[in-house]
């Protein structure tokens, strides 16, 4: 049996061409005691995933190593097994994605929220509301900013993957969440989820942003929720109130970019405000609180409804994946939600 696979060739500082990608087929070795073979039904393309691409860091097991497959979440069915914990037809979500098949063992699972999918569960839901993107969410909401209703709370990239379960987990805690977005049709979906849409088109640079922040947050931010580390959070320094938060989740604007300062000139307000800034890693403490994350969201599952954008194919992997940083036109700003592959 083969299994496809997408690599990155070589370390890669700034930013990734098609040319950095190839596309494998690998046969797959006959399984050895305590391994399962799982066919892969979809995997995730997040942006953050270009951090991991091609570094040389071995101490991570979140990294990719050159001319291995690339790391990723993914959710598929154990087809073959040699270990009774994993018997065929076990549905799993694990990050071995960005490939059609993979072995694994019991042993090997080095990843917090690798999970057997109940039977009554859909497979999909573990690739946002149960998986990276749900946990993410729910770790900045409440182990990092832990808002109270009423509070001002503002967060950008809130159409992605992380962003849309933040302002649904929110909204289910009486929480409303401010989500900045460039198009009327994001602005639609925000305010349908239970936040407030804040429209901020790219024309006008950063004295539009200033204007519309000075418009609609008179009062200030209590907390920034920042999944791009854009323009927009540069501004919103100037607008954070004493003792805030800013917690940096994900950089997008910055992972093409060999050198990217992403508080920018507005650092000194951090300083002057005595802001709080987070990042947001949720491995280091999730044993801690997991099973009070899976409680939440089975509480509030009717009220969690992620969108995705799908795409076709592990061949189309590459150029989707590139697509995310460098195609803007009309049709791409009607496609968001998490971003996943069907294989």
């Amino acid at each position: 049996m083969i299994s496809k696979q997408v690599r990155i060739l070589n370390p890669v500082d700034g930013i990734l061409k098609l040319e950095d990608f190839e596309i494998v087929e690998v046969e797959i070795p006959e399984l050895q005691s305590g391994e399962f073979l799982i066919e892969n039904s979809y995997c995730s393309t997040d942006p953050y995933i270009r951090t991991t691409m091609g570094s040389n860091d071995t101490s991570d097991p979140f990294n990719t190593l050159p001319n291995q497959p690339i790391q990723g979440d993914a959710v598929g069915t154990v087809i073959e097994s040699k270990n009774s914990k994993f018997p065929i037809g076990t549905k799993l979500i694990h990050r071995h994605g960005w490939r059609t098949h993979t072995v694994l063992n019991d042993l090997e699972d080095n990843t917090a929220y690798t999970k057997i999918i109940p039977d009554n569960h859909k497979m999909l839901d573990y690739l946002s509301i149960y998986g990276l993107v749900g946990i993410t969410a729910y770790y900045s909401l409440t182990k990092v900013l832990n808002p109270n209703p009423g509070d001002v709370v503002v967060i950008d990239g809130a159409t992605g993957g992380v962003g849309q379960m933040f302002v649904q987990m929110a909204a289910a805690k009486g929480i409303t969440v401010h989500g900045v977005t460039s198009t009327d049709e994001k602005v639609d979906y925000i305010n349908s989820i239970g936040g407030v849409g804040v429209l901020v088109t790219t024309p006008g640079g950063i004295a539009k942003i200033n204007k519309v922040y000075n418009a609609t947050f008179p009062n200030g931010i209590d907390y920034y929720h920042s999944n791009v580390c854009s323009e927009r959070m540069i501004i919103a320094l100037l607008k954070l109130n004493p003792q805030s938060h800013l917690i940096l989740c994900g950089a997008m604007k910055s992972y093409m970019k060999p050198a990217f300062k992403v508080l920018g000139p507005n650092i000194s307000s951090i300083v002057h405000k005595d802001a709080h800034i987070h990042g947001c890693s949720w491995r280091f403490t999730i044993d801690e609180w997991k099973q009070e994350f899976y409680d939440f969201v089975e509480e509030n599952y009717e009220k969690l409804t992620p969108r995705y954008q799908v795409y076709e194919g592990i061949e189309s992997m590459p150029q989707q994946y590139l697509d995310q940083f460098f195609v803007y036109d009309e049709d791409s700003n009607k496609k968001f939600g998490r971003s996943i592959t069907q294989l």
